[in-house]
């Protein structure tokens, strides 16, 4: 028996390894922790037992381990989090374009535990790109203010995003405290109004070295950049977001329709 994730789990036979097969032995390592998982001895987000323990249990050499992992890590079966182990990643989850749900209540509905964690913010002095954004004129003497926070999914980091709010707006969000808020539910209460429409667009980005150790992926690694612009009530401009999400843990969604002729009759 040995303790995963604070709980008590009992795992497979620990039969070592046929060294004898045709099949390499890093390669039945793999095959018996994808078995393990398969069959619900690891779930998603159990950490494996310690690189010792797996050499002793299926008799191979720290190397074999090691290169077992590696591969599992890449196929994006495992993740490691420097200093607390190797653990299980689940499913890849679905961003929607077409869903105004905001981050925290989309993955709530696919089953995740989303949380936040505010890195920094700082006050931006008036800008004529920031005015256009925000449908302010040029020379309008406006402030604004930029959030910097990592989103985790069930205490993995998956997304780094920077917004940019109007001063008056953010700095009512900050004394509101943000650690593990919903940008969106904040919105509509301080507005007084929800969140009615996203412009968004969707592009690749190579992260840089500091990106990288924040989201626990390499630098240099190409992951999904998402940036845009909500809107609340009748159009009105609020953030303005740069988010990087991990593209081995996202997939996004676009669905697409046409009306008919009865359809675009009965539109206001």
């Amino acid at each position: 028996m040995t303790e995963v994730r604070g709980r008590s789990t009992t795992l497979p036979p620990m039969l070592p390894v046929a060294r004898q097969a045709p099949i390499a032995m890093y390669e039945q390592v793999k095959q018996r922790i994808r078995q393990w998982i398969a069959a619900d001895r690891l779930k998603a987000g159990d950490r494996l037992p310690a690189a010792r323990q797996l050499c002793e249990w299926l008799g191979v050499s720290h190397q074999t381990i090691a290169k077992a992992l590696d591969d599992l890590e890449h196929d994006g079966v495992i993740y490691r989090v420097q200093g607390k182990g190797t653990f299980v990643r689940g499913a890849q989850l679905e961003t929607a374009f077409t869903d105004l749900l905001g981050f925290t209540e989309s993955m709530r509905r696919q089953g995740a535990v989303p949380s936040s964690r505010l890195l920094s913010w700082r006050l931006l002095p008036a800008a004529a790109r920031w005015n256009s954004i925000f449908g302010d004129p040029p020379s309008h003497k406006a402030c604004y203010i930029e959030l910097t926070r990592l989103r985790r999914i069930d205490g993995e980091p998956v997304v780094l995003n920077v917004s940019v709010i109007p001063e008056g707006l953010g700095r009512q969000m900050l004394g509101r405290g943000l650690e593990d808020k919903s940008y969106y539910d904040l919105f509509a209460e301080l507005t007084g109004t929800p969140v009615t429409r996203e412009d968004h667009s969707i592009s690749l980005v190579f992260v840089s070295r500091e990106q990288g150790k924040l989201l626990n992926v390499k630098p240099g690694s190409a992951h999904f950049c998402v940036e845009g612009v909500t809107y609340v009530g009748e159009g009105v401009p609020v953030e303005w977001s740069h988010s990087v999400f991990r593209a081995d843990r996202f997939r996004f969604s676009i669905r697409s329709y046409k009306l008919l002729p009865q359809q675009r009759r009965s539109m206001p």
